[in-house]
């Protein structure tokens, strides 16, 4: 697990940067996409294998991509709308007026088909058969029941803009099941692309993350700004190593200009440890199965879940409304209450949130405001202003002590909870390729 943590912190540290790199790290992104339950890797992959079009893209499409700020995808469509279809590469970064640098970043990612162009049928399929040398202690002392070898197998199909899916299977070290984790989906957009639907594990992230997130904060990096510009990638198929997150059941889409629509309900097993009269002691977030009391603790209680989310876009300004309610098949009570006083207890849980994007000229306004089930409120407000020459990020949080959300990962320096401060960045840029 801590390993799987580092290469997930290095991998937003490397977005970041990548911002002024002048080619991607292939090997770096092969790997870090296996632990990646953000999304960030696999969009990268994903633009890498069937890239972008610049002149088909929609504003929230384009601003989901770590790469682009939202100030460059408001500056894209103006351009695109005023101007028409960019025409090459040399014209785009013509006409946004980008550095070499992070043109070079870019490029890579985007292509610049008519706009009757359609994507053909297009699979992709990853496989990895990992063993450490030497064999780690619990597997000499027989406390691992399984073999040392970590397998990994991810298929995915895409057909056009209408149809995608996917399996993953892994098996950490330690396990004796090759499918012990084993997600998968597949995704259905009609026609015109205003509606979809998804069935399977999913994932959902909106606004600043207080109410629904990928499993990881965004934490400070390299650029100052990019953790107070989050890119939500709404909803998604779910096709990540990192187990005990994801939704699984079903979600729909609907767009009706100038709102976006969102709902879902999922059922699905989590691991945990149990207490002596049946409740639940703890929540279990490793995936691992290895020892028999991981084992014992595998799907031990079940959660349904749904949710909804509505947002509304004006021109350069959005408001989003997102709630979600669970139910657990068992209570979750600590027998130590003093020591978790603090923490949530009870079968049921829930959170609800507004969250906005305002911008004007170069500066953007932009943060939510939760309430969870307990009263307990989680607040972060950022203004930012990006120019040629200078980049700054002012922010503010208040996540009380109580805010408890098992699905909140917004920017924090620890955890969603029990934390107050100000956060300050600049960025400088003299000269041409000088930050």
């Amino acid at each position: 697990m801590v390993k799987r943590m580092l290469v997930l912190l290095l991998a937003h540290g490397f977005t970041a940067a990548l911002l002024y790199a002048q080619t991607a790290d292939e090997d770096f992104i092969d790997d870090a996409a296996e632990a990646d339950a953000s999304g960030w890797m696999d969009r990268f992959e994903t633009a890498r294998s069937s890239p972008i079009d610049i002149n088909r893209v929609s504003l929230e499409e384009l601003e989901a991509f770590p790469l682009v700020s939202p100030l460059l995808a408001r500056q894209v469509m103006e351009n695109r709308k005023s101007r028409g279809p960019f025409l090459s590469w040399k014209n785009f970064i013509s006409r946004v007026g980008l550095n070499d640098s992070y043109a070079a970043a870019l490029e890579p990612y985007f292509k610049f088909s008519a706009l009757n162009a359609r994507t053909r049928l297009g699979a992709e399929i990853r496989a990895r058969f990992i063993m450490d040398h030497p064999e780690p202690e619990g597997y000499r002392d027989g406390t691992y029941s399984g073999d040392p070898m970590h397998t990994y197998l991810r298929a995915k199909v895409r057909s056009g803009d209408r149809f995608d899916a996917g399996f993953l299977m892994e098996k950490d070290p330690g396990e004796t099941n090759w499918t012990d984790h084993a997600v998968g989906f597949a995704s259905f957009q009609n026609r015109s692309g205003s509606g979809r639907v998804i069935f399977g594990h999913f994932l959902v992230e909106a606004g600043q993350g207080l109410v629904l997130a990928g499993p990881y904060p965004n934490l400070k990096g390299a650029n100052p700004l990019a953790p107070l510009e989050p890119h939500p990638l709404g909803a998604r198929g779910y096709l990540a190593a990192s187990e005990g997150r994801a939704f699984q059941g079903i979600l729909v889409q609907k767009r009706l200009r100038p709102f976006h629509v969102l709902f879902f309900f999922s059922k699905t097993s989590r691991d945990g440890s149990v207490n002596t009269d049946g409740s639940i002691k703890s929540m279990a977030c490793t995936g691992y199965h290895r020892t028999a009391s991981e084992t014992a603790g595998r799907g031990a209680f079940d959660e349904n879940a749904a949710g909804l989310r509505i947002e509304a876009s004006i021109r350069s300004a959005r408001i989003g409304l997102t709630g979600f309610m669970n139910r657990y098949s068992r209570s979750v009570r600590h027998e130590e209450t003093e020591l978790y006083r603090f923490d949530f207890s009870g079968d049921g849980n829930a959170a609800a949130g507004c969250d906005w994007n305002a911008a004007w000229k170069n500066t953007t306004w932009t943060g939510e405001a939760a309430v969870a089930r307990s009263g307990a409120t989680a607040l972060l407000s950022a203004w930012v202003m990006e120019s040629k020459s200078t980049d700054a990020v002012l922010a503010f949080r208040r996540y009380d002590r109580a805010y408890d959300n098992p699905y909140a990962s917004g920017f924090t320096a620890s955890e969603t909870q029990n934390e107050t401060g100000l956060y300050a960045g600049f960025v400088v840029k003299p000269f041409r390729h000088v930050s």
